[in-house]
């Protein structure tokens, strides 16, 4: 069978849902056409390569960012620049109609129009439409109700998601799964850090990280907090993070080349009251780090999963301490409930899953 895939996503970025989701297709031996975020008209486009035989990319430019479509008629301007670009590439691919074309876009209401005897699955991992320029709302939930009604099933990653969709369909849920099966850590191993993985940025409560980790330095405590992943947060701010001692960062990687032996958790700084925070149950990257065997401590997120190793933090840095220290001396008795969830989320369920949908 083959997928093609429409992202708001470069292949180069880190993992997320839909490289995750080709991946997977893609070795249980379908083939997928990834097309990527698409580029503006002054860009230039960067080769990558998968580094799978079933997985292609194409490129092609949007002419508006979709968060700057403040009026249907520039929605209809841009799909007017992007859809001749579209058709242009299908011509060498000879769509059939048994192909499948899995959306991550959630503004794309044209796409019938170039696949008008396929089936089309929407999936939505994040709220993509909140925090428009100007406060324009309006047209962004427009293009979202018309893509909605053109798919044939929506997919939502949480249930807040699935909330916030119920005005313009039935959406269902599809959590993320695990990119690997459970892999006990080492028991009994000194444990220190706390990993931050992911993108650095200003949905983070950074004035909590800071406070934590002079609290850490203050009282002469082994822990630190690694910050891990792309970085886009004030400059003053980031100055500000350097010069504390108990706090470092490091680029983007994959979480296996991180020193898994000595994390004590992955940690998870965010904001309350951040929208796309709010709606976050269960983050792509949170079962990376389960499968590593990595407890999750949070701020934050008040849809985030309920389980026995989920440790909420509660702001004041005395008690986050004691918080900590109770998770190292249960780190390895956490062990049993994490791989049992891994199991129950695996990369087979998944599958199983989205080919039951295009079924």
């Amino acid at each position: 069978m083959r997928f093609f895939f429409f992202t708001k996503t470069r292949w180069q970025e880190p993992p997320r849902i839909r490289h995750q989701l080709a991946k997977l297709l893609a070795d249980a031996g379908h083939c997928v056409e990834f097309f990527e975020l698409p580029l503006f008209p002054w860009q230039t486009r960067t080769k990558a390569d998968t580094g799978h035989e079933r997985i292609s990319l194409h490129n092609y430019k949007q002419l508006i960012h979709h968060k700057l479509r403040l009026t249907k008629s520039l929605h209809y301007l841009n799909a007017a620049y992007e859809e001749p670009q579209i058709r242009r590439i299908l011509q060498h691919l000879e769509v059939l109609d048994s192909d499948i074309v899995v959306l991550f876009n959630y503004e794309y209401f044209f796409i019938r129009r170039i696949f008008p005897n396929n089936r089309i699955i929407l999936i939505i991992n994040d709220y993509f439409w909140s925090n428009p320029l100007g406060g324009f709302e309006k047209p962004l939930r427009w293009a979202l109700a018309k893509t909605c009604r053109t798919s044939d099933r929506v997919l939502a990653v949480s249930p807040p998601l699935i909330e916030l969709l119920r005005p313009y369909c039935k959406a269902e849920l599809f959590f993320p799964w695990a990119d690997v099966d459970y892999q006990a850590p080492q028991f009994g191993s000194y444990r220190n850090i706390l990993l931050f993985w992911g993108y650095i940025d200003q949905r983070l409560d950074l004035s909590y990280v800071e406070a934590l980790a002079n609290a850490f330095g203050q009282g002469d405590l082994d822990y630190e907090i690694f910050l891990v992943g792309p970085i886009d947060i004030y400059r003053r701010d980031l100055k500000r993070l350097g010069m504390c001692p108990k706090i470092r960062f490091g680029r983007s990687s994959p979480l296996d080349d991180l020193p898994l032996s000595r994390v004590l958790c992955g940690f998870n700084p965010y904001k309350s009251n951040v929208t796309s925070i709010n709606a976050a149950t269960l983050p792509n990257k949170t079962l990376q780090e389960l499968a590593r065997g990595l407890p999750q401590v949070i701020t934050g997120m008040p849809n985030f999963i309920d389980q026995p190793f989920v440790f909420r933090m509660t702001g004041v840095v005395d008690r986050d301490i004691e918080v900590l220290n109770s998770l190292r001396s249960r780190f390895d008795d956490l062990q049993p409930a994490i791989s049992a969830f891994v199991s129950a989320n695996s990369a087979e369920s998944r599958l199983k899953a989205l080919m039951d949908y295009v079924a």
